[in-house]
């Protein structure tokens, strides 16, 4: 694949979180994000959620929550698993966090 054929958009984190410490990103391919394509069809509580968990990821360092592994056994990037059987990965570059797919 082309690499101009991906993108980075960096989500902004609300100023009542705190510093932010990890910038936080999703990949977006050829015009198509299946992070915020899945995202948005979720319930508004879940969303809620997920996004309560994202802007502590990025203002509180290794933000410790039985909802995300930074690191999966045997792969270079984590989770966040806001419900059974979904799952958003991430991966820790630096002090960026970005977000790449949905399961």
């Amino acid at each position: 694949m082309d690499s101009s054929q991906i993108e980075f958009k960096q989500l902004p984190i609300p100023a009542h979180y705190g510093k932010v410490v990890s910038r936080i990103f999703y990949v977006i391919e050829r015009g198509r994000s299946p992070v915020m394509e899945m995202f948005q069809s979720l319930e508004l509580s879940v969303k809620d959620d997920i996004k309560d968990l994202i802007c502590r990821m990025a203002t509180m360092k290794n933000l410790k929550s039985p909802k995300i592994k930074y690191h999966l056994k045997g792969y270079s990037y984590g989770e966040i698993r806001p419900m059974p059987h979904r799952f958003f990965f991430f991966q820790q570059c630096g002090k960026n966090i970005i977000f790449f797919d949905y399961l």
